[in-house]
């Protein structure tokens, strides 16, 4: 007889990468460039996740700003089980800089797109 290993799942930064780019579905949100810089981005989300992205940011008008904002990339599944969110800076058009991938549940996601005036 053989027994299954248990299998420990990785959680290194390139499987997180590699797991939130798998996934089906991807949207796409754009905020206000309070904070330019990925590394204080990083620090702010490491804090406290759902306060910064619910109470930091404001939504951006890219019409209005095209010269810097901050996007916020979206990873989900199909039933919004999985969902993992990246911030990526944009400075004339060009991405600057990303933060680390980041999981999110599915309340956090529901309320961060409301404040887009999306709803899921």
């Amino acid at each position: 007889m053989f027994f299954k290993k248990k299998v420990v799942p990785d959680m290194s930064d390139k499987a997180v990468r590699k797991a939130a780019l798998a996934l089906p579905r991807r949207k796409t949100v754009q905020f206000e460039p309070d904070k330019m810089n990925a590394v204080e981005l990083d620090e702010m989300l490491k804090n406290d996740l759902s306060d910064t992205l619910l109470k930091a940011f404001l939504p951006a008008n890219y019409y209005k700003n095209k010269k810097s904002w901050l996007e916020c990339e979206i990873y989900f599944d199909d039933e919004y089980t999985t969902v993992y969110i990246r911030l990526v800076t944009y400075v004339n058009e060009r991405p600057t800089g990303s933060t680390d991938f980041y999981k999110l549940d599915y309340e956090l996601l529901r309320s961060l797109l409301r404040r887009f005036g999306q709803n899921i």
